[in-house]
């Protein structure tokens, strides 16, 4: 089985709720034209049928959409209409009570699988922040995953200051059950992430996991000059396949072969062998969403 953990459903409606939330700065207010003009552009060429045809067409059998640039509402239509392809994660502020309210009746059997992409960084928030526990609470009481975004990224609103992986760590400690997946490695702090996730991992027997989606261009923000190849190969050394998660970061229905991208190419060239690659490019995925494969 073949899982695309981590899939975008960009809509107009969800981009203009992501900057009323978090976009009142002068720098997103200038870009903010520009990401829903973006949105429109993107919204008018997603539909459940060309997901379904791109999929079928390049050999991917589950898509997980998350919330992060649509409402909760228009990817669980997703989901409810065809639950055998689609998944769907839950968005929301974890400071807002609301959101706790919501979590209650969208991750329920037959709905939502988890939660993400959410970030500090965008939310301006951090993640040892006591008002948030009620959220990690109910995460882990529920068993879901959540997928986190850290460092540099998309959208204009983000602020490095609220995106120390040690914070994470912090949380693990307090909610050891939750299971974290920390999206594109890192980003810039993937060395820091690989760290921290190998001595939970060699101590305590805690997994973080972490997706591949967008890592494209991640070598670039080291000192160190090493290829992606190189990148991933290190991951799955310390790590094993078992903590990592194929995604492409797709924000439309694929326009191309997500098997021909450098990130797909890069790890195929590790020749891992049939099981660990059956592991990264869904089996992973399906445990987290607790799928029957």
């Amino acid at each position: 089985m073949v899982i695309d953990f981590h899939v975008h459903l960009t809509t107009v409606k969800g981009m203009e709720r992501l900057f009323q939330e978090n976009g009142k700065d002068p720098l997103s207010k200038m870009q903010k034209e520009r990401f829903m003009n973006l949105a429109q552009a993107r919204e008018v060429k997603t539909s459940i049928e060309s997901w379904m045809k791109a999929m079928k067409k390049y050999g991917v059998d589950r898509v997980v959409l998350n919330a992060c640039d649509a409402l909760n509402e228009e990817v669980l239509s997703y989901v409810v209409q065809d639950s055998d392809h689609f998944s769907g994660l839950y968005y929301g502020d974890p400071l807002s009570p609301m959101a706790i309210e919501e979590m209650s009746r969208f991750l329920q059997k037959g709905k939502f699988a988890g939660i993400g992409e959410i970030s500090p960084t965008w939310g301006h928030y951090s993640l040892a922040d006591e008002r948030i526990f009620p959220f990690y609470e109910l995460v882990q009481e529920l068993g879901v995953p959540i997928l986190w975004h850290f460092g540099v990224g998309f959208f204009p609103f983000g602020d490095l200051r609220f995106s120390r992986p040690a914070e994470l760590e912090s949380i693990i400690r307090l909610f050891p059950k939750i299971p974290h997946v920390v999206a594109h490695l890192g980003e810039e702090h993937a060395e820091h992430f690989l760290s921290m996730a190998c001595w939970l991992k060699e101590w305590f027997g805690l997994p973080i996991y972490f997706d591949l989606a967008s890592i494209k261009d991640l070598p670039k923000y080291f000192l160190k000059k090493n290829s992606l190849t190189e990148l991933i190969a290190r991951f799955v050394e310390i790590l094993g396949p078992e903590q990592i998660l194929w995604a492409t970061d797709a924000g439309l229905p694929y326009e191309s072969n997500p098997f021909e991208s450098d990130t797909f190419r890069s790890l195929d060239s590790l020749r891992l062998g049939g099981r660990k690659m059956d592991l990264i490019l869904g089996g992973n995925a399906a445990r987290l969403l607790k799928l029957t494969v």
